[in-house]
């Protein structure tokens, strides 16, 4: 109550004493309501008791929903995990992705194990096989394991034999460098005169070709093991020979000499894998290959070719007939498979990976459908399919696919499982060169 109001409470001016005075303003103090203190100050409340029925016996509960603007600097100490959800510390984290790691790891063991030609190996966590030898695979079904370090489609042969006159075309014959060149003679099944002849055979560099992939009878799929020709004696008789072999192109392919093994010693002069025909009589002579040699293409071809002869100072070293050793194809397997040994993991397993390395050898595999991998963890008695995804080329020709993080039954005898469908030789045919095993 302000004092003007007090003055109008009907005190008269001249009849206002002290005491007057103090009694009307405790009354209009006493008249005023809390509703009126907006503006009193807690230090103001310096002495004194506030009686108790000026509080509530129960105080309201304080409920942490209100803390809502609570600045985080007045957050010390230390908050027990239980207060903390998983999830509201990982919204805020950059998630983080291993595989590419871990397929580099098994890309870079696959290629330290082919460069070493060395067996299988396990580490605590891959496992890495480039198929040098087998000894790291328990079964096979319908596939086989090839000499030149690769897995692939097993199919039916006929018996291996010699091929003479009636089987080779005159027309896949063809000539590198010679004096005298008669095709049709090579294949005439006679060896009493000579059909082919080099007036001085030096450095490899004459001799004669078959267009082995071109020839209807043979073709892709033909299991080549080796080559043989009737060494006649014109006026001298060949000595050294060697056989070469191209993947594709014909005649004018890109020949590599395979090891290959004679009836005499070998040519140091030009490589181990030159067999040299110690017999200076007229008869076979002929080199058997270490490896056989499917033929992979239509356009695969191979080759004889001569340095040096016996009866130095004369020349026309000839031959009078030729004939290829090996297994025509008889039928096809479309479907195959191969299993691996169990590689023990140091602890219980039940999410796996693998790289594979595979080549196109004939036709393109869909990866998935032409070309499957399985994983397990409890030595095969479960195998799950995973899904292959295409990575880089491994090399030039060799493709690579993997699979990561697949949840398999748990255990620690750990298995892979590779399968190949729709094969068919001289269409499709898909080699497997290595596999890493991720755990």
């Amino acid at each position: 109550m302000a004092l003007t109001e007090i003055k109008t409470s009907g005190i008269a001016d001249d009849a206002v004493t002290e005491d007057k005075l103090a009694n009307a303003i405790n009354t209009a103090v006493a008249a005023n309501t809390a509703k009126d203190l907006s503006t009193l100050s807690a230090d103001n409340l310096t002495s004194g008791t506030i009686p108790d029925a000026r509080f509530p016996a129960t105080l309201p509960a304080v409920s942490a929903a209100n803390l809502t603007a609570v600045p985080a600097g007045n957050l010390t100490g230390t908050i027990a995990d239980a207060r903390i959800s998983a999830s509201s510390v990982q919204q805020h984290a950059s998630s983080f992705d291993d595989n590419k790691i871990i397929n580099d790891i098994s890309t870079l063991a696959l290629q330290i194990n082919a460069l070493q030609n060395a067996s299988k190996f396990a580490t605590n966590s891959v496992y890495v096989d480039n198929f040098n030898d087998a000894a790291g695979i328990a079964s096979f079904s319908s596939m086989a394991r090839s000499d030149n370090k690769y897995v692939h489609i097993q199919h039916n042969f006929g018996t291996e034999q010699y091929w003479a006159a009636g089987d080779l075309d005159a027309n896949r014959l063809y000539s590198i460098n010679t004096s005298g060149f008669s095709a049709a003679g090579l294949i005439n099944g006679s060896t009493s005169s000579w059909s082919l002849y080099i007036g001085n055979p030096s450095a490899y560099a004459s001799g004669f070709g078959y267009e082995i992939g071109a020839d209807s009878d043979f073709g892709a799929g033909f299991i080549l093991t080796g080559v043989r020709f009737y060494n006649y004696n014109t006026n001298a008789r060949f000595r050294f020979f060697r056989v070469g072999l191209a993947d594709s192109g014909g005649s004018s392919g890109t020949f590599t000499v395979p090891t290959q093994s004679g009836q005499g010693t070998y040519d140091t002069t030009y490589g181990s894998s030159v067999a040299v025909e110690a017999l200076n009589v007229n008869g076979w002579v002929g080199a058997t290959l270490a490896i056989p040699y499917t033929v992979p293409t239509n356009t695969a071809a191979l080759r004889v070719t001569f340095s040096n002869k016996y009866n130095n100072g004369n020349t026309n070293a000839g031959i009078a007939e030729i004939q290829l050793q090996g297994q025509k194809f008889a039928s096809n397997n479309a479907t195959g498979n191969f299993i691996s040994n169990a590689i023990t993991a140091p602890s219980s397993t039940s999410s796996m990976g693998a790289v594979i390395l595979y080549k196109d050898t004939m036709g393109t595999a869909t990866l998935n459908t032409d070309l499957k991998v399985y994983l397990s963890a409890d030595n095969g008695s479960n195998f799950t399919q995973g899904t292959l995804v295409a990575l880089p080329d491994f090399a030039t020709g060799v493709k690579m696919a993997k699979v990561n993080d697949l949840s398999v039954t748990a255990g620690i005898q750990l298995k892979y499982k590779v399968e190949v469908a729709n094969q068919a030789s001289g269409s499709k045919e898909t080699r497997i060169d290595g596999v890493s095993l991720q755990y």
